[in-house]
């Protein structure tokens, strides 16, 4: 659900920062004068922005999705798990406090697979809150359709036309809906301030907020079935999807405009399919399936089902074919091949199997006990199974060596 942050770090980080190895820090500079012509530097991680002010003041800003996808895109979905591993491996490899990164900025939203064409969804979203919508572009996600309020943004995508040329997996008819608080007032009425507060039960508020919000949209809805209409009638109804009649009525009484606002919102109920209502259904069941504690938004269970020819781990299901060749768990050297190499995946693991008292060990003792914990859950899971098998029935589990 949530997409780009902006946080704002103590300046107690300025020094932890420049000397993180993963960061480059430049700064911009007279060529000729050796005059230092900015007044910050700035350096950057896959996709996501440092900078660090010479007023003291350090933001880092970026999608935390697309961290999540290596950098690359934001078009799958980002379950609430992925949401707090990825704060996880911020925080480990920058060595910074979730609970120091203050919000400055959070998008928050959904991509739904829609039965229509998106653009026409797009299109005909004219007015929210009785301000127009307004064709915006940039390079990193093309055309979109956004609304400016005081205190956020409503936008609006068409994602299968953002990603589709560069990975083939994007689904079709995908539409993302997305609320930018560009200030933190409402976000701190729900006890939001930092990183470390966005936890899953914060996100059943978001369900509702954007519900409420995608219901504030007025929507011309295309499928309306008006032809058999008399003339004048047919007229009155298509009027209603013009920019530029809603602009008239704004100026006019706020009775008026919401006489026809529900003129509008009769013709759709009885003459269309009420795309807007399937829509916002859509919205609250991604919601639901997001935030919900399941096996399939488990990124271990994930990563485990696509381990097909590689030797798993008969716990975890994890490929451990970088381990001795008689290993049947994962241990020591899995747990530091998947550190380097895959620090997400690893903080899955490390957040199921490590003790919440080690949190603040060395990593050589937090991999110790998450090697012991996995073989204390083979254990448990033998002596189990011991209870339901025969002499001469087969359990796999004997075959465990712990």
């Amino acid at each position: 659900m949530v997409d780009f942050i902006k946080v704002m770090l103590p300046s107690k980080y300025q020094s932890i920062l420049e000397c993180n190895e993963y960061l480059n820090f430049t700064e911009k500079v007279n060529t000729i004068t050796g005059e230092i012509l900015s007044c910050y530097k700035v350096a950057y991680y896959k996709n996501m922005k440092f900078e660090i002010h010479n007023s003291g003041n350090i933001f880092i800003s970026g999608s935390l999705h697309k961290l999540f996808n290596d950098g690359q895109h934001n078009y799958n979905d980002f379950h609430i798990d992925n949401l707090l591993s990825t704060i996880q491996f911020l925080s480990c490899q920058f060595n910074i406090n979730a609970q120091d990164c203050r919000l400055r900025c959070l998008e928050v939203g959904v991509n739904v697979v829609v039965p229509y064409e998106v653009d026409k969804i797009i299109n005909h979203s004219i007015l929210h809150r009785k301000v127009p919508f307004e064709v915006k572009y940039n390079s990193v996600d093309g055309n979109y359709k956004q609304v400016m309020h005081s205190q956020y943004f409503i936008k609006l995508y068409n994602k299968t036309k953002h990603f589709k040329k560069r990975f083939s997996d994007v689904p079709d008819n995908l539409l993302r809906f997305e609320i930018k608080y560009r200030k933190m007032e409402k976000l701190h009425s729900i006890g939001i301030y930092s990183l470390s507060d966005l936890k899953r039960e914060v996100f059943t508020e978001f369900k509702s907020v954007l519900h409420n919000e995608w219901d504030n949209i007025l929507f011309y809805d295309f499928t309306a079935q008006i032809d058999h209409l008399k003339e004048n009638v047919r007229l009155k109804v298509e009027r209603y999807d013009s920019l530029n009649y809603w602009n008239g009525l704004i100026q006019g009484t706020n009775e008026n405009y919401k006489y026809h606002k529900n003129q509008l919102r009769e013709f759709t109920n009885k003459y269309s399919n009420k795309v807007q209502n399937e829509v916002s259904i859509l919205i609250g069941c991604k919601v639901d399936l997001l935030i919900k504690i399941t096996t399939q938004n488990d990124y271990l269970y994930i990563v485990s089902n696509k381990v097909v020819n590689n030797k798993k781990c008969l716990i975890t299901g994890l490929d451990i074919s970088m381990q001795k060749e008689s290993s049947k768990l994962l241990s020591h050297t899995g747990l530091k091949y998947y550190y380097e190499n895959n620090i997400v995946l690893f903080n899955s693991i490390k957040n199921k199997y490590l003790s919440s008292n080690r949190i603040n060990d060395s990593f050589v003792l937090q991999i110790k006990e998450i090697a012991h914990n996995i073989r204390n859950k083979a254990n448990n899971v033998k002596l189990r199974n011991m209870d339901y098998y025969t002499n001469k029935q087969y359990n796999m589990m004997q075959d465990l060596e712990v």
